[in-house]
């Protein structure tokens, strides 16, 4: 891993977003720049990848999507700041489909 990426993992049922044709688990490397928080890694994101705007994060509205949970360093994205958290070299994301039922 490169001193100054972010590390995005991603399950089987967002991968094809990233890569035709792929069907198994995903873990990307960006880079991360001065400044960045969640949100503009997400903004570079749907910009870069169509699908991941249609499916994961508006660009328009900013929000993510209820399809997905998101994860910052191993915690759940709203318990560390929400999407302006500050992104530090080495972080790493996951992206979850979004837990749903109930008892």
């Amino acid at each position: 891993m490169s001193t100054n990426t972010i590390s995005l993992e991603i399950f089987p049922w967002l991968t094809e977003v990233f890569v035709a044709g792929r069907t198994n688990r995903l873990r990307l490397e960006e880079e991360r720049y001065e400044g960045d928080t969640v949100r503009s890694l997400l903004l570079r994101l749907a910009q870069s990848y169509p699908g991941f705007a249609q499916r994961v994060f508006d660009p328009k509205t900013q929000e993510l999507s209820d399809q997905v949970s998101l994860f910052h360093n191993s915690r759940f994205l709203e318990l560390v700041g929400g999407l302006d958290t500050p992104l530090a070299p080495g972080d790493e994301l996951l992206l979850l489909p979004a837990w749903e039922g109930g008892c």
